[in-house]
């Protein structure tokens, strides 16, 4: 969830963190960087910079959605559970996770190592009421 450009930064043949929440890529890139045994390969400024989609001069993704840290258990709960938490935030969530189901179709594959992966094995109908 976030922003992405079909045939733009969503190009690609192999997604090796496609599985991945956001909050787990900036655990595997803390991980990455302490067993470097010379300088962290990841730079402090990238682990620390406000995720932005850079649409708009200092636009950042919070403007926007939550911060990972809330909105990463919400799409956890539903794409992995099926729980859906009756919140004005939830409903805003999963109706812009559905509204966007025409993009992930369209995301190059991925590794699975979750219990229900959000790539191919994660089908949702591209137009359906809500």
């Amino acid at each position: 969830m976030g922003y992405c450009t079909l045939y733009g930064d969503m190009n690609g043949g192999y997604a090796p963190l496609g599985d991945l929440y956001k909050t787990e890529v900036y655990e595997v890139a803390k991980a990455i960087n302490s067993r470097a045994t010379v300088s962290p390969p990841i730079t402090e400024s990238t682990m620390t910079k406000a995720p932005s989609a850079e649409l708009a001069p200092d636009q950042i993704d919070e403007d926007n959605l939550p911060a990972y840290t809330v909105l990463d258990p919400i799409l956890e709960d539903w794409i992995e559970r099926g729980i859906r938490n009756p919140s004005p935030l939830t409903e805003d969530i999963l109706s812009r996770l559905h509204a966007n189901e025409h993009k992930r179709w369209q995301l190059c594959p991925a590794p699975r190592v979750s219990n229900r992966a959000f790539g191919q094995g994660w089908r949702q109908p591209l137009a359906s009421r809500r």
